[in-house]
């Protein structure tokens, strides 16, 4: 079951937590939050995948 729907208009994307739907909300949005540590390199992301991704 998945009850959290996504607050944005016209997605119709449900979860099963609050916690994803909350991470899944910076697509809407210009929020990359998961910045990449490595010294000398802005690179920042909307998901943490995309972040991990990029660190290998």
């Amino acid at each position: 079951e998945k009850p959290f729907k996504c607050e944005f208009t016209g997605c119709e994307r449900r979860f099963a937590n609050s916690s994803d739907r909350k991470k899944h909300s910076h697509v809407h949005t210009s929020d990359k939050p998961y910045n990449c540590r490595v010294t000398g390199c802005d690179k920042s992301y909307t998901h943490p995948s995309s972040l991990r991704k990029h660190m290998k």
